[in-house]
């Protein structure tokens, strides 16, 4: 069920197609029912490059997070390690970052080669959780979506095709099984408790230079890329790749397929987990002139892209940045930096929203409006994202950084709490810390040995502590509040000793 969708014919020679369509492969995207997981597949597409999905999304950084705030699909529990966890198919594919949780992960996404696809998703805390299913998809929360490349640039960029947020809680499939049962004993139905409960329904598209495709479906428990594979290199050809994968529920309620082709309007179908695949099936053309972008939605969900180079440049800029989060208003997407294409069932021919802009979406329709950028610059939010940039070797260039002047003094890198400060000696120290909020209690954990050091810690220009010259080790908690998330921390050993040592962590805020 649901293979035809994907046998569209694309013209065997990108080259037949029209300039401003050359790059376009093919596109499918499904997402789950009212409030369940979705998975959105991409087709990075730099100047005259065949590319696929990114091959794994990286936990590259990682601030304040523990076995109780972020889970990983697959991973045991508290093994979560920054630069080593990476997820990269659809068993081990989801991060979940919990309700009010102050954890904030960065996520890159590279290639097979482990290069980087000059794009990354940054979670932010959320009253709901921050869900992030590889490849493309955030289920509500709230992330910074980046991407560092034109499309002129060259470079193979990630989610070119979109990242899919959708708003709402999200039950997992235990939950899910759980309510069912109970449901069923409460009405006394033997038949509803005979049926099976909801289930979800993996699918994985694939496709070749010379038009070849493939499509296949799987379970929790089994890859549905390895036969979609098999079917596309059927035909011969040798390039074939997944190009999307995707996800949703038997039981989904709400959902319209789309199909837009160019030079064309969009076509839109509505129907539910069981009947989407044939609505979506009818809307395939026998023979596609050009190549198609095919979706299956729900009406709340929001498709956020990079606008095209010119949009972008228009606006001032050479990257894009933008902040998505699930408000009660509906989606809001906030364009930082450069510009964003947005695309929803109830806006198949996409908008475009500039630096400055707003749009807040809804399934009734959406408006765009301007918001307090400058606030933004300000927010712990934006420090954060910046901080993780500022690490060494993180090889991540972002404008809006230094635009907003979060790039340290230069002469330390930037440090974060919850890490031990290498151990000092003679002499005076400085080093500015990120925090995971901006209002709470610092415990700080020193140890100054035996020889009297001094610490200060300073905060948006004040001096918050003094210890004086102290030996020996100690906690000492210290409440702040304001709209910086980063302090300063002055370390001064003793001068006339030699052989005086010191250490300090910062505990974060919770």
């Amino acid at each position: 069920m649901f293979c035809n969708i994907v046998q569209a014919i694309i013209p065997s020679k990108i080259a037949d197609l029209p300039r401003n369509y050359q790059r376009i492969v093919r596109i499918s995207k499904t997402v789950i029912s009212s409030a369940l997981f979705s998975i959105v597949g991409i087709i990075p597409q730099p100047p005259q490059a065949w590319s696929a999905i990114p091959h794994q999304a990286a936990i590259d950084q990682m601030l304040a997070g523990n076995s109780a705030d972020l889970r990983v699909r697959g991973i045991q529990e508290g093994i979560i390690n920054p630069g080593e966890t990476r997820l990269q198919s659809h068993r081990d594919s989801l991060l979940v970052v919990e309700e009010n949780s102050l954890a904030r992960v960065i996520l890159r996404f590279l290639d097979e080669s482990g290069d980087d696809l000059a794009s990354y998703i940054k979670t932010n805390p959320h009253t709901n959780k921050t869900i992030y299913y590889y490849p493309c998809t955030n289920l509500s929360g709230d992330m910074f979506i980046g991407h560092v490349a034109l499309d002129r640039d060259n470079r193979e960029r990630a989610c070119d095709q979109g990242v899919e947020v959708q708003r709402g809680r999200h039950p997992n499939s235990s939950q899910l099984d759980v309510e069912w049962q109970r449901i069923a004993a409460q009405f006394g139905s033997k038949t509803l408790q005979a049926q099976a409960p909801p289930r979800r329904i993996y699918y994985c598209m694939t496709a070749g230079e010379s038009g070849a495709m493939g499509f296949a479906t799987g379970s929790d428990r089994t890859d549905p890329c390895p036969p979609a594979l098999t079917q596309c290199e059927a035909s011969g050809d040798t390039t074939c790749q997944p190009m999307t994968m995707g996800v949703w529920w038997s039981s989904d309620e709400d959902l319209a397929a789309t199909l837009t082709c160019p030079d064309q309007d969009t076509v839109v179908v509505t129907g539910t987990g069981e009947t989407i695949a044939a609505a979506a099936i009818d809307l395939i053309p026998s023979q596609a002139p050009q190549a198609c972008v095919g979706r299956v939605l729900k009406p709340s969900s929001l498709v956020v892209k990079p606008a095209s180079d010119d949009a972008v440049l228009a606006a001032g800029d050479q990257q894009i940045l933008v902040q998505v989060r699930d408000t009660p208003d509906g989606i809001q997407a906030d364009v930082i930096e450069g510009a964003i294409t947005v695309e929803a069932v109830n806006l198949p021919q996409g908008q475009v929203v500039s630096k400055g802009e707003r749009y807040i979406h809804t399934s009734e329709g959406g408006r765009t409006e301007r918001f307090d950028r400058a606030a933004t610059l300000k927010s712990v939010d934006l420090e954060v994202l910046c901080a993780f940039s500022a690490v060494p070797n993180a090889n991540l260039t972002i404008e809006t950084c230094y635009e907003a002047n979060l790039l340290g003094n230069g002469q330390e890198p930037i440090g974060f709490c919850n890490q031990e400060q290498d151990s000092g000696g003679r002499g005076v120290r400085e080093n500015e810390l990120q925090m995971s909020t901006n209002a709470g209690e610092i415990r700080i954990e020193y140890n100054m040995y035996d020889i009297p050091d001094r610490l200060q810690v300073f905060y948006e220009g004040e001096e918050i502590l003094d210890t004086g010259f102290i030996s020996g080790s100690g906690q000492l908690r210290i409440p702040f509040s304001g709209q910086s998330g980063r302090v300063t921390v002055r370390a001064t050993g003793a001068v006339e000793e030699f052989g005086t040592r010191w250490n300090y962590k910062l505990r974060c805020p919770r």
